[in-house]
């Protein structure tokens, strides 16, 4: 690893360096590791360079060898960012941690980190950041100064004081503080994790205070039930541990955090859930803490058991939204040897069931996905929430979607978007009402669309997600179109296909993009429908495509080579990409 310009900063700068920059090194490396192969030469040269001032998108192809303009697509797809910008990232990640953890001067750390100028850092530092770098060290430097003044540790303190650990945990210092203490302190101090784990092995009567969970009509801690405390708890030692690097949070779940109910272990899947829609690495990280919070559970054996189903069966559903279906198929194997008799643990047996199916249909295996939810639904709705329940109709009415067409799945998004009308989850009714939409939609059914989009947009404002934002706005095209509104329609369709590409949505941009090909083709606009399809083509090119597809494909190539693209091979290539519908973003997002 050549650090940048240390020779000229002597050895304390290069000794900074290199340990600021353990994490995003080992960030690349974890990425190299997961990649294509035709992408490691330019993670391994990166790794290798990151801090050279004359690195950039040109030299790292010409360095690796490579002349394909489709890589750095490729790279793109596969990680989040374009190759400029995530070198950026890891070297203003790495500044981060200069600026809050040394002394050195910003134009030191912009010389280290190989920028030409301490100009240049700042003003890449403030786009990312949002704020100057010595506003930021101001800021974190006050933080810290704050913590170590109120839970009495100076800069001299040879040993990380339980006493202080408690009174984070219990809520005597505001959650901010709580958590830059211990992130702070378990990096300075050897051994702290296992002190932070004691120190929340020992519930306070403030327990409570972390997350403001105060019993209604102002009851003492004291009169909640068991599983109530426990649950107080969980959410009082995630606050703290939350941040901390994943082996830390590891060592301290698996060690030290003793549980009498599986509260952090649901607490934990709750959090992968959500987690793995917007970072599949974090989503798997987070499954397999679950799990290793469960072996520090005391719990019944029959219990344990169906947990560790549970617990397997979120494992798989995570490899699985990170598109590692061999993995997920792992523990899938896992789970089923685990998981108790359905009439035993009917949810365990019904939440494996719907893992399972998920996957059948991300592999396209439509008919297994269907006869697996046909065995689940019936335990769900036995023994299931509604919020399980409709989780599963969901599943099932993409399911239909695909075996049966649009018509066919409306009754289960319907019925979806039913049992959620009382449930607090905004992200399941987007995607109920934005599934049923684009039903309606695509079967022609314009005024029942334009009947329930209201409510579609009441929820989004409610809680806005960008992703069904983005949606939104792609059916009022579609709605825009058919009602014969054109200029409209196009405007909405293009910020639709440009969002879906910011957002690392290929596939589905993939579909926008080529129904607004095919309304500029329609409108006889054929220079403009060219210039679509051309820009469509390379994005195509990084997805996996089914082999029924490759035909259409290849006409759909051979046409914008040519300059001869026609309404009638957009609207083959459309038919034929449909299944691109249901596709993830094809990396974790940042």
């Amino acid at each position: 690893m050549k650090w940048g310009r240390c020779s000229v900063l002597g050895y304390q700068a290069q000794q900074s360096l290199q340990v600021a920059a353990e994490e995003v090194l080992a960030r690349i490396r974890r990425d190299r590791d997961r990649v294509d192969q035709r992408l490691r030469p330019l993670l391994e040269h990166i790794e290798s360079h990151l801090f050279d001032p004359g690195l950039d998108v040109n030299q790292l192809k010409r360095r690796c060898g490579v002349r394909d303009n489709s890589v750095p697509i490729q790279f793109h797809a596969q990680l989040g960012l374009p190759p400029h910008a995530y070198m950026e990232e890891c070297r203003l990640k790495t500044g981060c941690r200069l600026l809050e953890d040394t002394d050195l001067k910003v134009w030191q750390i912009a010389d280290l980190l190989g920028y030409s100028s301490i100009q240049v850092f700042s003003r890449a530092f403030s786009r990312w950041s949002g704020m100057r770098p010595t506003v930021y060290r101001k800021r974190h430097r006050r933080k810290a100064a704050g913590v170590a003044r109120d839970s009495g540790l100076g800069a001299s303190s040879g040993q990380l004081e339980i006493e202080s650990l408690r009174r984070a945990l219990t809520g005597e210092l505001e959650a901010a503080e709580a958590q830059l203490l211990i992130k702070r302190l378990v990096s300075l101090y050897p051994g702290s994790a296992e002190k932070l784990a004691a120190a929340a092995a020992a519930p306070g009567p403030r327990a409570a205070a972390v997350r403001q969970k105060k019993p209604a009509g102002g009851e003492s801690l004291s009169l909640l039930g068991r599983e109530d405390v426990e649950r107080v708890r969980a959410e009082a030692v995630w606050s703290l541990i939350k941040d901390l690097p994943f082996a830390e949070q590891r060592r301290a779940v698996a060690e030290k955090l003793r549980f009498s109910t599986p509260a952090l272990f649901e607490l934990l899947g709750e959090h992968c859930l959500i987690a793995g829609r917007a970072d599949r690495r974090r989503g798997i990280e987070l499954a397999e803490l679950a799990l290793a919070a469960l072996e520090a559970t005391d719990c019944p054996a029959v219990d344990h058991s169906s947990l560790q189903a549970r617990g397997w069966a979120w494992l798989a559903n995570a490899r699985r939204l990170a598109l590692d279906f061999s993995g997920a198929e792992q523990a899938l194997s896992v789970a089923e040897e685990l998981v108790p008799p359905a009439e035993e643990a009917p949810l365990a047996y019904a939440e494996l069931l719907q893992k399972k199916a998920a996957l059948r249909s991300d592999q396209r295996r439509f008919e297994e996905a269907n006869a697996l939810l046909d065995r689940a639904l019936p335990l769900l709705l036995e023994s299931g929430g509604k919020r399980q329940l409709a989780r599963a109709m969901l599943l099932r009415a993409n399911v239909v979607y695909e075996i049966e067409g649009a018509e066919a799945s409306i009754r289960d998004f319907q019925h979806a978007a039913e049992l959620l009308e009382d449930q607090e989850d905004a992200y399941l009714s987007l995607a109920a009402y934005q599934g049923l939409a684009d039903v309606y939609v695509r079967s022609g059914k314009y005024r029942e669309a334009a009947a329930i989009l209201p409510r579609f947009e009441a929820i989004q404002e409610r809680s806005p997600s960008r992703i069904l934002g983005l949606y939104l706005l792609w059916l009022k095209g579609l709605m825009a179109q058919a009602g014969g509104q054109h200029e409209i329609a196009e405007g909405m369709l293009e910020a639709v296909r440009d969002g879906f590409i910011r957002a690392n949505w290929l596939a589905v941009s993939v579909l926008a993009g080529l129904d607004l090909a095919l309304l500029y083709s329609e409108q006889g606009q054929s220079f403009q429908a060219s210039r679509v399809a051309a820009e469509i083509l390379p994005l195509l090119d990084t997805l996996k495509m089914r082999d029924e597809t490759m035909v259409a494909l290849g006409i759909f190539r051979r046409a914008v080579q040519a300059g001869t693209i026609t309404a009638e091979v957009l609207r083959q290539m459309r038919a034929a990409s449909e299944h691109l519908r249901g596709e993830r973003p094809t990396r974790p997002s940042a």
